[in-house]
């Protein structure tokens, strides 16, 4: 408990403790000495490179690297779809044996059939699909969709081809299992599972290497249906976008690096008010100067810092700033301030983004379903000045005793502890008394009070204050 306890206030939103350690995760740069030619790693040409997700962009993309710069002969293509026949002719011009073969990896027993008496070299395991949406919103089925093609085909791949001689077994994984994507619960959890494989099997002797990529530029399957919000949200995140050039050549150094885990993705992070990047940025890109409205105080502190009227007016431009911002508007002009939330687009996706912006400007856990509880931005402005109120409602404080009241029911303690316990009540009923009849305060003995005596005092002096 004292551990946990040392933790609280700490900027971090993931934290492990492990013996008197406490941990972090941060991203590192991998630096990979560029080979000689003649050093260069080039798998079996006579053996044959494993490919799924074979009619797919991605696959396209690394098929033609391997034929031309790894100068593989011979690729085996699995698709669940019909396959692409205008690579299949590309790569047999460039002088590769292609077989392409309709096969649902997720499927055992038909991959099993499908890599019967293949002489694999390498196994690369690009197949994926998307099911987005929030975690309220997924279901069985979602999670199933997106779960079997990643993690289940994985899976199948490992044990079928563990005791084979392989020279490379890549997973095609995301930065959604790294870095948290909006919406993306099920597909950060696949992938995820994806970058423990390639842990697990390194520890077992054999190859593997997990490459989270991020967003490729070239449009496939998984990323057809971005839209605008879609993408500058993914900017917003810091992930930019990666030419086939440039993939190939961080699948080169990835494949080079010695690694279980690559996160392959250019990155150039956006700074929040103060300066700051997400904390698994926080090693490769140093907190800058705060520039802030408070000089060097948190944006949080100046909003509760300021009197009521100026409060509400600002806490009205971030609504206004924030919505503007996650909808990918230039400016708020068209963001009235009395405008409906449903009627200016957001969907679940940015009303979480939106709640994130708005829980970093004021410093408040906020719901994820705030957005939709309240009608306008005026309303949900006129709730945060509520809640950054220094002024605390009689309302709260009943319901805090009535949440320490529960807690007599269950405590345990020994004769120290309640002693202690006994003290701080009467302390409190002692300020609580100064407060609410400063002309009769008297101090309060209740070190000899039972358990009873005590809650009928509690409930005696809070439930019926004279104010």
């Amino acid at each position: 408990m004292e551990q946990l306890a040392a933790t609280a206030g700490l900027d971090e939103p993931r934290l492990r403790i492990n013996g008197n350690r406490y941990e972090a995760p941060r991203l590192t740069r991998t630096t990979i000495p560029v080979p000689a030619p003649a050093e260069e790693t080039v798998w079996d040409p006579d053996g044959t490179v494993l490919i799924t997700g074979g009619s797919g962009v991605l696959a396209g993309i690394i098929a033609r690297h391997l034929v031309t710069s790894q100068r593989a002969r011979r690729l085996l293509l699995l698709s669940r779809s019909t396959p692409d026949e205008k690579l299949t002719k590309e790569l047999t011009e460039l002088g590769a044996q292609v077989d392409t073969v309709a096969c649902d990896v997720s499927d055992r027993t038909a991959l099993a059939q499908a890599l019967a008496d293949v002489p694999l070299t390498a196994v690369i395991h690009t197949a994926g699909a998307l099911d987005d949406g929030v975690v309220e919103s997924l279901t069985p089925h979602r999670l199933d969709t997106v779960l079997r093609p990643k993690t289940d085909g994985a899976w199948h791949l490992h044990e079928l081809t563990r005791n084979m001689d392989l020279a490379a077994f890549i997973l095609y994984s995301s930065a959604a299992g790294i870095t948290g994507t909006a919406g993306q619960g099920n597909y950060a959890a696949a992938n995820a599972f994806l970058d423990a494989l390639a842990e697990q099997r390194r520890t077992e002797g054999l190859p593997a290497l997990s490459l989270a990529w991020g967003l490729w530029e070239d449009t496939s399957g998984l990323t057809a249906k971005l839209t605008d919000t879609d993408q500058d949200r993914i900017r917003r995140s810091g992930l930019r976008t990666i030419t086939a050039e440039h993939g190939m050549r961080l699948f080169d150094t990835a494949t080079r690096s010695g690694e279980s885990l690559v996160l392959a993705a250019p990155i150039n992070p956006v700074r929040d008010g103060e300066g700051d990047v997400p904390a698994l940025l926080r090693t490769l890109y140093p907190k800058a100067a705060r520039r802030t409205a408070a000089g060097d105080a948190s944006s949080a502190q100046w909003l509760a810092g300021l009197a009521p009227e100026e409060r509400k007016q600002a806490l009205l431009k971030v609504v206004r700033d924030s919505t503007a911002a996650v909808l990918g508007h230039a400016g708020t002009d068209s963001i009235p301030a009395t405008a409906a939330f449903k009627d200016l687009g957001l969907d679940s996706l940015t009303a979480v983004e939106l709640r994130n912006s708005l829980g970093k400007s004021t410093g408040l856990r906020l719901p994820a379903t705030m957005v939709f509880d309240y009608p306008n931005l005026t309303a949900l402005a006129t709730r945060l000045d509520d809640l950054l109120d220094p002024r605390i409602p009689s309302t709260t404080l009943l319901a805090e005793l009535d949440r320490i009241e529960q807690m007599f029911e269950s405590v345990t303690f020994d004769e120290k502890q309640a002693s202690t316990v006994a003290d701080r009540l009467a302390s409190a009923l002692n300020k609580w008394q100064q407060i609410s009849r400063p002309e009769g305060a008297a101090v309060v003995s209740l070190a000899d009070a039972d358990a009873d005596e005590i809650l009928d005092f509690i409930d005696r002096e809070f439930r019926n204050p004279t104010v």
